[in-house]
């Protein structure tokens, strides 16, 4: 199990560390010049699917309970992870799914439709498909030690990443991004802001 331990943390470290490089401009310009531009898109996400899922076969096999929660409380946690799973399908119902697949790129479309997104699930926090996947992860009623491991990692890298990500949003949208980010929390909603943002 200590190999297998290893393997997760170790994996989704590099994981993290790789999907953010790539991602970045200049990272990102000079692999499109040579994969070029329209498959990169798609290649960074079959990557990316293609690391989680052999990283899970993996690691596969019995991990340590946590918590096994009963009754009224698995009741909750599953109507939690319900209600992330609306918001992760609303989230990604808003935002163009052939380019954040790579699909629209490889026709040669380059520009992703629409412009700043604040209506919808976005009016809950700034990033609620990071919020939605943390949580629908999180609010497991069998916890093991994989799947805890895996859930603290999400919700630490969505906090770092999402920070990133609005490095090149304030640079995308300037202003009107900023008056966003005064508005709206990152990553966990507060009513409080949301009468504010009204």
């Amino acid at each position: 199990m200590t190999a297998r331990l290893l393997l997760l943390v170790a994996g989704l470290v590099l994981f993290a560390v790789l999907h953010s490089l790539l991602a970045a401009e200049r990272v990102r310009v000079r692999l499109a010049a040579l994969a070029g531009p329209r498959a990169y898109r798609l290649a960074y996400n079959l990557l990316a699917i293609a690391w989680l899922s052999g990283l899970a076969v993996l690691t596969r096999g019995e991990w340590p309970v946590v918590w096994d929660a009963h009754g009224v409380v698995r009741v909750v946690l599953r109507g939690t992870q319900l209600a992330a799973g609306v918001l992760l399908v609303a989230t990604a119902r808003s935002f163009d799914l052939g380019h954040f697949a790579g699909i629209r790129q490889l026709r040669g479309e380059t520009q992703e439709r629409g412009g700043m997104r604040r209506g919808g699930p976005y009016r809950l926090c700034r990033h609620p498909l990071y919020l939605a996947t943390c949580v629908l992860f999180s609010a497991q009623p069998t916890m093991d030690l994989r799947w805890l491991i895996t859930s603290a990692w999400l919700w630490i890298y969505s906090a770092a990443g999402s920070v990133i990500e609005e490095r090149k949003l304030v640079a995308a949208f300037g202003a009107e991004y900023r008056r966003y980010q005064a508005t709206h929390r990152r990553l966990l909603p507060f009513p409080a802001r949301w009468r504010r943002a009204e």
